[in-house]
């Protein structure tokens, strides 16, 4: 039996920030972008995550159910800008977000007379209505 050496064992718990991991799930980082921003593992990430979003039951949530909780809240605030951008007038964005939200097309009339003018072969014999 080895004799303790009050040395902790292993590598150090790694740390992370939960406020920059949220900021990362805004702008829709991939979990392993993620885990390179913290310089850690996807286990190691996903092991934390799921720690820390621990219901108060217990449950241990999976990083893709907290992440996916925290990009929509991303996804918000790209709407929220481009309807500012639209309100202060860009006519681009108007147009975008009239044809996602109203409904509204970009509609072509095209109408006219069209002439068709077929020719036809006598002496072409693949043609011949009697075969």
């Amino acid at each position: 039996m080895t004799k303790p050496t009050g040395k902790p064992k292993g590598r150090p718990r790694k740390e992370i920030d939960f406020a920059e991991f949220e900021k990362l799930c805004h702008i829709q980082a991939t979990e392993e972008e993620i885990a390179g921003w913290f310089e850690c593992t996807v286990p190691t990430l996903r092991d934390h995550v799921s720690e820390h979003y621990a219901d108060e039951d217990g449950t241990l949530p999976t990083f893709l159910q907290v992440a996916e909780g925290l990009r929509g809240k991303g996804k918000i605030g790209v709407r929220r800008g481009q309807f500012q951008r639209a309100l202060k007038g860009s006519d681009k964005m108007l147009i975008h977000l009239g044809q996602q939200y109203c409904n509204q097309k970009d509609h072509q009339d095209i109408s006219g007379n069209i002439t068709l003018t077929v020719k036809y072969d006598d002496n072409d014999e693949s043609h011949d209505p009697s075969s």
